[in-house]
C-alpha cells in the first residue's frame, strides 16, 4: 500500500501515466487524485522509485537532476561514482541518496552543492 503524504489517502496504482502527461505513457505510477501527487513505478514489481510528490515537489526533484545529472552524463564521471560524491556531501550513506525519495529541502541543497566549485573537487577525488 502506497498512502499519500499530503492527504493520508491510500494511492491508487494505475497502469499507465497517460492522464498525468497529455496522453504521452511512460509507464505506471502511483497516484493521488485528490493531491495531484503521483510517482513512476517499476512495471515489473509495481515498487514505487520514490515518494509521492506534488507539483512543488515534482519541480524541486526535476531541478535537482537538472544540476546533478549532467556531472556523470557528460561522462566526466560514472553515475555511481558522481551518487558517492554527493553522499559524502550530504553526509548520508550512498544507498539513501536518491532524489526521488528527497523532500523539498534535501532537493535544494543538491542544487546547493552542485552550484558549489567545491563540489566540482568532491566528485574529482
Amino acid at each position: 500500500m502506497v498512502v499519500c503524504p499530503y492527504c493520508g489517502s491510500e494511492a491508487q496504482y494505475v497502469p499507465t501515466s497517460s492522464h498525468l502527461y497529455g496522453g504521452r505513457d511512460y509507464g505506471p505510477v502511483w497516484d493521488c487524485r485528490k493531491c495531484d501527487a503521483y510517482v513512476g513505478c517499476n512495471k515489473s514489481t509495481g515498487e514505487p522509485h520514490g515518494t509521492l510528490a506534488d507539483k512543488t515537489l515534482r519541480y524541486w526533484r526535476r531541478y535537482a537532476h537538472a544540476v546533478f545529472d549532467p556531472f556523470w552524463q557528460r561522462g566526466d564521471v560514472s553515475r555511481t561514482a558522481a551518487y558517492r560524491a554527493l553522499a559524502v556531501c550530504l553526509n548520508l550513506p550512498v544507498d539513501r541518496v536518491h532524489i526521488g525519495m528527497f523532500d523539498k529541502a534535501m532537493c535544494r541543497m543538491v542544487v546547493k552543492i552542485c552550484s558549489c566549485a567545491t563540489w566540482w573537487k568532491v566528485i574529482h577525488g
